[in-house]
């Protein structure tokens, strides 16, 4: 691609009647684009089920490394799936900001992994170790970040159940709007925290296990939580532990999983969806 959004605004365009699928070859940010340019398209809804496949090729590969995780194979093993045709379902979230809404298949983040991500920018040219060395370098000047989290608790479905195609999730009437207040079954906590970060996936990138029960269409976005009492030595205990996902037994580690969320930031900061910048306080994803 030439320029930010320019795959976005190609598959806007795109007739996709000519073809029988996309391949990005890439890392996260670029599919980012393709599937919310595929969201904003006038037939959408049919849009979105043309076959994606995706090849590792950026300093990001969170999604490529959760399908090889699922299909029990090395990382390029399951990269040649996508010769072979073989095709699973994915599950996206509506993310919804004051400013319109964005659809995510993998992350939503604030608080101190969110400014490795953006703030790593600088070193991308060195790959994926740029999150390892960013991640040093952010415990070692930690910062704690004042918010709201709200969320309604999921129940996971058994890994040999029915799919989220078979057993929908949201209720008919939708979750509630930005603008209205959370309902009664939906949990809120609020003070100082130092990550708040959700995913659909078991991998953030090749060597990050974040969430080990997560499903490519199981319906239900992990949310971790660390809060502002935790020390230097713990956030490094947690990010090596997350290598393997052991990070789950740490006591000071909370892995919940939900079917909607909403934060709010009580002051500047920065907040990511799949890895990419959004300029918000407030958001919202199911």
């Amino acid at each position: 691609t030439e320029r930010q959004n320019h795959a976005k605004e190609f598959i806007k365009s795109l007739n996709l009647k000519q073809w029988s699928g996309i391949l990005v070859i890439s890392g996260d940010g670029l599919l980012f684009e393709v599937y919310n340019g595929l969201m904003e398209r006038p037939d959408w809804e049919q849009a979105v089920k043309i076959p994606i496949g995706i090849i590792p090729g950026g300093s990001g590969n969170g999604l490529a490394r959760s399908i090889s995780h699922t299909a029990n194979d090395p990382i390029v093993a399951a990269t040649l799936g996508v010769a072979k045709g073989r095709i699973s379902p994915l599950d996206l979230m509506l993310v919804e900001t004051p400013k319109g809404a964005l659809y995510s298949f993998l992350t939503v983040g604030w608080g101190i992994m969110a400014d490795i991500d953006i703030e790593s920018e600088r070193l991308r040219a060195i790959g994926e170790i740029r999150f390892t060395l960013w991640a040093f370098w952010r415990v070692f000047n930690l910062r704690t970040y004042q918010g709201r989290i709200s969320y309604l608790p999921a129940t996971v479905p058994p890994k040999n159940g029915p799919t989220v195609a078979e057993t929908p999730l949201a209720p008919p009437d939708g979750f509630p709007s930005l603008d209205d207040p959370v309902p009664d079954d939906w949990t809120v906590e609020e003070g100082r925290f130092i990550i708040i970060y959700s995913s659909l996936q078991s991998h953030l990138g090749t060597n990050l296990f974040f969430a080990p029960e997560a499903r490519l269409d199981d319906g239900v976005a992990w949310l971790l939580m660390i809060r502002g009492d935790a020390t230097r030595l713990q956030l490094l205990t947690y990010f090596k532990a997350q290598e393997e996902g052991h990070h789950v037994d740490l006591p000071y580690v909370r892995l919940i999983p939900v079917r909607a969320f909403r934060l709010e930031a009580f002051a500047n900061s920065t907040v990511t969806v799949d890895g990419e910048l959004v300029r918000t306080k407030v958001g919202g994803g199911s």
